[in-house]
């Protein structure tokens, strides 16, 4: 059913099908609409990729992103380049000339995207996407406010420090032949660390004074843990302090610290799709 309506949708008016994609990025937040979209929805999406219409285009690599997720091949794919979703979403906030609709579009899928480690690396490598979201950071637009809140949080996130006693859990469970996740090596706190260095180079501080005007309680939260992570090395805590007083920072300084209630061990990754919440 849903194949046939797509198809008849795209021969429609830009608008119609600008909400119909739209409609269809929502429902892929939910893990079984993805599996539905993937089977029903792809071949569509395909062809709006091809699309010269930056509007359909991104919105098409959005949700195939968000649909790619679902299995561990398909996330293999995403992050390697081996799929054209990703390297469009990159490519479009890496263009200024692109309009503030289609890079608010774009900076939703990096939220998505920025989950995974060599998708970390390249945008703290890519000054020019840093820049585009921290213009956007200017927005008042919960939604994209959570979108970039979580792409800084994915991107300054720390490891969890293990106990002696899960440390040794894991030992046995290792011992035991079970599955037991690996850190990616760009994701130790060694490359975290570099990762948190050039987004406080970039002017993240200044980015993270918007932001923080908000009125969402789950964008501030996420705030207090890039900020925890900036402040976790010296040589960062000394440039943030600078720029605090440079761009009147006591606002952000007031509104982070208020919610910063949980340490490293706490913090996860902040991905629309895993937990559903938007910013409210």
């Amino acid at each position: 059913m849903i194949h046939e309506w797509v198809d008849m949708i795209e021969f429609d008016s830009e608008a119609v099908v600008v909400a119909t994609l739209d409609a269809l990025s929502a429902a892929s937040s939910d893990k079984s609409i993805r599996k539905t979209i993937a089977v029903d929805c792809v071949d569509w999406l395909n062809r709006l990729l091809q699309s010269t219409n930056m509007r359909y285009k991104i919105r098409a690599a959005i949700i195939l992103t968000k649909s790619l997720a679902i299995s561990p091949e398909s996330r293999d794919q995403l992050v390697d380049g081996t799929t054209d979703t990703s390297e469009i979403i990159l490519q479009v906030l890496a263009d200024k000339t692109h309009s503030i609709d289609v890079r608010q579009a774009a900076a939703e899928g990096l939220a998505y995207l920025s989950i995974y480690a060599p998708m970390k690396e390249k945008v703290v490598n890519n000054t020019k996407i840093l820049e585009t979201l921290f213009e956007l950071a200017k927005i008042d637009d919960k939604a994209l406010q959570y979108a970039i809140t979580s792409t800084l949080a994915n991107l300054s996130v720390y490891q969890p420090k293990l106990s002696e006693e899960q440390q040794q859990l894991l030992k046995l469970k290792e011992m035991a032949k079970e599955h037991v996740p690996k850190i990616h090596p760009l994701d130790d706190d060694a490359a975290v660390e570099k990762r948190v260095a050039k987004l406080v180079a970039a002017g993240a501080a200044s980015a993270m004074v918007s932001l923080s005007k908000t009125s969402s309680a789950n964008i501030r939260e996420s705030l207090s843990n890039v900020l925890l992570s900036m402040a976790t090395e010296t040589k960062n805590r000394v440039r943030n302090n600078r720029e605090e007083r440079k761009k009147k920072m006591s606002s952000v300084l007031i509104v982070l610290f208020l919610h910063l209630g949980s340490d490293r061990s706490t913090r996860r990754c902040h991905c629309p799709s895993s937990t559903g919440e938007r910013g409210n």
